[in-house]
């Protein structure tokens, strides 16, 4: 492997417009030394996504993807990195993110992190994994076949053919390397999961039309809270 091999960030996003500006400044602040770009990719024909930043390139499709496991193929097959990063638009992502996952990365092709915060109505931080720590070659991606054509959980079906081939890794961090923070309830923002698995596609659709109200969104990055002092300050506590 290359000392510090391209990474591509690959974002999947649709009428959500009210946490990428928190997701895009998390990718700006990423502290890895090697090349990093950021794929956004978004569907919601109606809605042009602006924004003109280093590194991150915003695709605005008119027509939607039948399913988010083609939308996440289709932002893959946009990626120039060697490796791919899952970075889900919702959540938050601290400056050692990419850092710690390319370190870990070795003879397994799939890795996850094997720690995360948990932010809602509490903070917590949880001793295992999630789908959206993931990093894998892309490499990896075409010999699978990529993402099943579903949208509910489709990333759980690739991970399970990763593991099947034996390809799977959970790596061990230190707690004051934890760098994803998942976010419940506090985004204002809809939840794929919460529709029901045949209805999610049309549920989704349904709920941005009843609550879009803009033609064009021009991305401002910023976080809304200091997450780094956020995330050591809990650590401490749990010291």
């Amino acid at each position: 492997m290359k000392t510090f091999p391209k990474v591509s960030c690959m974002c999947v996003t649709y009428g959500r417009t009210e946490v990428l500006d928190e997701c895009v400044y998390s990718f700006l602040q990423q502290d890895y030394p090697g090349e990093k770009e950021m794929i956004i990719l978004n569907d919601y024909g109606s809605l042009e996504l602006k924004g003109d930043f280093p590194n991150v390139r915003i695709i605005n499709e008119k027509t939607r993807y039948a399913s988010l496991g083609e939308k996440r193929n289709a932002c893959i097959e946009q990626c120039t990195g060697e490796l791919i990063s899952i970075w889900d638009d919702d959540d938050v992502f601290l400056p050692n993110r990419l850092t710690s996952a390319v370190k870990r990365i070795g003879i397994k092709p799939y890795i996850l992190l094997n720690k995360h915060v948990y932010y809602s109505d509490e903070i917590r931080l949880i001793p295992y994994g999630v789908k959206a720590q993931a990093l894998f070659y892309k490499s990896l991606w075409l010999e699978i076949g990529g993402y099943p054509a579903i949208t509910n959980g489709e990333d759980i079906k690739f991970e399970n053919e990763i593991r099947a081939k034996g390809k799977f890794s959970l790596a061990e961090i230190p707690d004051e390397e934890v760098a994803y923070i998942y976010r419940w309830r506090l985004t204002n923002s809809y939840h794929t999961s919460s529709f029901k698995d045949e209805d999610s596609h049309l549920g989704t659709k349904e709920h941005v039309m009843r609550t879009m109200d803009v033609e064009n969104y021009e991305i401002k990055p910023h976080w809304k809270e200091d997450y780094i002092g956020l995330v050591k300050n809990l650590i401490q506590s749990q010291q």
